[in-house]
């Protein structure tokens, strides 16, 4: 069941600090097509999101061979988050072609998202 923790849309390129001003709304989404994920955990996300761009900036160095995020219970759904963003902003591409290894290693995490996400 997804609806057990409080959700909102995966949008964080829109968001600033906090989910948008009509997350409350985020309930009434189609939850089976839409990127849910959970809203406490994006809340974190989106506080430490200008460290995330700076990953993404070494990232792009040539010598920067290995990217790992990990996390333990909380840390890992947030590391979840990390991640995804992590991925949606950087040039994998460009990362595997270098042969960088990019990994998520969570232990005891929480659902961070709906089956959409």
């Amino acid at each position: 069941n997804d609806g057990r923790f409080l959700q909102t849309v995966w949008e964080p390129d829109e968001d600033e600090r906090t989910a948008g001003a009509c997350s409350c709304f985020d309930g009434a989404v189609n939850k089976d097509t839409v990127p849910m994920v959970h809203l406490g955990f994006y809340h974190c996300l989106l506080s430490i999101k200008e460290y995330v761009h700076q990953l993404v900036e070494l990232s792009k160095d040539p010598k920067c061979l290995n990217v790992d995020i990990c996390g333990h219970s909380l840390g890992a759904g947030i590391g979840q988050l990390v991640f995804a963003y992590f991925l949606e902003h950087a040039d994998v591409m460009d990362m595997v072609a270098r042969g960088a290894r990019l990994t998520l290693f969570g232990i005891g995490q929480p659902r961070s998202g709906n089956k959409a996400w």
